[in-house]
């Protein structure tokens, strides 16, 4: 479920809770594996994404300007720059270590490898602008991917629950729109949603679309 960000895994028989858990555990930190009975809080994502990511992204940039200022002894500029890769390689380094539990290297490892490497050969700007660069485009796509999510979340929330099925007498009984079946005919109200993908077989009106258009203005 992607709007939820929940998996759902059906095993044959046994508890592999454990198992599942350790595995999620060696690919992505904030994973949590629980019984399908068991329920579990809903986490709010932060709209603009991790606030003390961000707040180390600005250190980092504020002490890579600070290099660049004319007059420092060369001790002072690479102290600064280590300090702000320090910083900005947080997160990276945090997920190159849980990848190095793994047969296989991602790109948080290749990174790490790649700023420690320009800090040997002396390249110190270099590698502290690439971890600035890692970091701000990981925030973004968080944020853009979050984002998505919370539009389709506002998308499912005007789904109507409830449908209108008519019955072989002229009589219409209100169901759940999620027992409504192919062939199955609907009773539409007035000033009501459409409840599922149909086709109008008697009758005429107008349906506001811009909730699938995107339009900001009423589209019928």
């Amino acid at each position: 479920n992607f709007t939820e960000k929940k998996l759902v895994l059906t095993a044959a028989e046994g508890d592999y809770t454990a198992a599942v858990q350790a595995v999620c555990d060696s690919i992505e930190s904030g994973i949590r594996v629980c019984a399908a009975d068991e329920r579990v809080k809903d986490r709010q994502e932060p709209v603009h994404g991790d606030k003390a990511a961000w707040g180390r992204i600005a250190a980092a940039a504020v002490l890579f300007a600070l290099g660049w200022l004319p007059g420092l002894p060369q001790w002072a500029q690479v102290g600064l720059y280590a300090l702000a890769a320090v910083l900005a390689c947080v997160g990276v380094a945090k997920d190159a270590w849980r990848e190095w539990k793994t047969p296989l290297l991602g790109e948080n490892s290749l990174l790490l490898i790649a700023v420690v490497a320009a800090f040997a050969i002396g390249e110190y700007g270099e590698g502290v602008l690439v971890t600035l660069l890692f970091a701000v485009g990981e925030q973004l796509e968080a944020y853009a991917v979050g984002k998505s999510r919370r539009q389709i979340e506002a998308l499912a929330a005007i789904r109507p629950d409830r449908a209108w099925k008519l019955q072989p007498d002229g009589s219409a009984i209100e169901v759940d729109a999620e027992t409504v079946e192919a062939e199955d005919i609907l009773f539409l109200p007035p000033h009501q949603r459409v409840p599922v993908d149909c086709v109008v077989l008697d009758g005429a009106s107008e349906v506001d679309t811009a909730a699938l258009t995107g339009e900001s203005m009423p589209v019928y």
